[in-house]
């Protein structure tokens, strides 16, 4: 009984193995060996242009259920690597007024860094300027404070105060 068994069994091995071959008809023109191309990936550029300056801008804010998200980029265009922070911001607007703090990655030279800001409570539609007491800028470390400047955003405004 075992011997017929191992017999069956190794026959319908062998059909499996013969049922998985390719026909005599197959197309012997196609490169099983390529894969199809990757979908196109969006790269981000994070390049900058070496201009002696630092611009701090205000990109498109995220609204989340009683949040608002800002995500602000750091473009380093100095010799050196470069950290930025901004201490007590306000935020103000149609909605009721916040405040923040930013502290950025730090940007290489000529590349750029983003922070995300979350203002809990309220939605991004409700605020329209960034009011910046001070900015600590260091270039390794030395302050590039001076070297700044601001570029707003489509719905964000920045105002400096003080």
């Amino acid at each position: 009984m075992k011997i017929l068994f191992l017999k069956s069994a190794a026959i319908l091995s062998v059909i499996g193995l013969t049922a998985c071959q390719p026909s005599a008809d197959t197309d012997s023109n196609i490169d099983v060996g390529t894969a199809a191309p990757d979908a196109p990936t969006q790269a981000v550029d994070n390049a900058v242009q070496k201009d002696g300056k630092v611009r701090v801008v205000l990109q498109d804010p995220v609204s989340e259920p009683r949040a608002c998200i800002l995500p602000i980029r750091i473009e380093n265009g100095l010799e050196g690597d470069v950290s930025v922070t901004m201490i007590g911001f306000d935020v103000t607007g149609p909605g009721e007024d916040t405040k923040g703090n930013m502290f950025a990655p730090i940007a290489e030279s000529g590349t750029a860094s983003e922070a995300r800001v979350i203002l809990e409570g309220q939605s991004c539609d409700a605020f329209e300027t960034l009011s910046v007491p001070e900015v600590l800028c260091k270039e390794n470390d030395a302050d590039c404070s001076a070297k700044i400047e601001f570029e707003d955003g489509a719905d964000l405004s920045f105002s400096q105060a003080g």
